[in-house]
């Protein structure tokens, strides 16, 4: 394999993941923000 391929490989995948968070949908998002406040939430309860 040459360098230019690796490298051009290697850019495709940074931009992949750069896009993650904008081709995420909302449903998603709304997903793990649940989740992050159901784990508040039952903090809250063990500690209180």
């Amino acid at each position: 394999m040459n360098a230019t391929g690796r490298t051009e490989r290697l850019r495709s995948a940074f931009a992949a993941i750069r896009d993650l968070p904008k081709r995420m949908s909302g449903r998603v998002k709304k997903k793990i923000l649940g989740f992050d406040q159901t784990i508040a939430g039952f903090r809250q309860r063990r500690l209180s």
